[in-house]
């Protein structure tokens, strides 16, 4: 129970960690303030490609070392991998490709995405407290509260791109293990 506690623990704070690009791009490009005029960029251009592949590395070594941080240390060249810990990582490398493959494919079929969509607008508005807002203002603050809760779907809900992010975060989180990690070496 304890493993499956950890396991999960580690996949939120992978998860929430991953969009710290996805957050800064959405706090630079959606401007809260409509009394100022600021016209809101086109949706479009909101894709932070290359620094979110370039965070995805480092965060899984800050992954790794917040959840294995105990166990690292410096080994000399000659010692060896153990065979049981070399079948374990393999067995988990497949699981989470499987996974990762899985999520893709659920995150394909438009129920499964329009509910998630649902529940990330609720989140939103609930926690920016904006319902009200849009419920008692004129027809250009709803629509601009409307892009920005759309700027935030688009920030948090995962893609296909935020999948691969996971996937280099996962691949640095086990060259980390191999590197560091004390229970891999005999």
């Amino acid at each position: 129970m304890k493993k499956a506690c950890r396991l999960i623990g580690c996949i939120i704070i992978a998860y929430i960690l991953l969009l710290v690009p996805y957050l800064i791009y959405f706090i630079r490009v959606a401007p809260y303030d409509i009394t100022l005029g600021i016209q809101v960029s086109r949706k479009g251009g909101f894709w932070p490609f290359y620094s979110s592949f370039i965070w995805s590395a480092p965060a899984g070594g800050i992954l790794c070392y917040l959840f294995n941080g105990r166990y690292f240390k410096k080994f000399s060249k000659d010692v060896s991998f153990q065979k049981d810990f070399k079948k374990k990582q393999a067995a988990f490398t497949a699981m989470t490709l499987a996974g990762l493959a899985v999520a893709g494919c659920l995150l394909e079929i438009s129920r499964v995405y329009s509910n998630l969509s649902n529940i990330i607008d609720d989140f939103y508005f609930m926690f920016t407290d904006t319902k009200q807002l849009m419920a008692t203002s004129g027809m250009e603050v709803w629509k601009h509260i409307d892009t920005v809760a759309t700027y935030f779907q688009t920030a948090v809900i995962p893609d296909f791109q935020k999948i691969l992010n996971l996937l280099v975060m996962y691949l640095s989180y086990q060259l980390m293990r191999f590197m560091f990690d004390s229970r891999a070496r005999e």
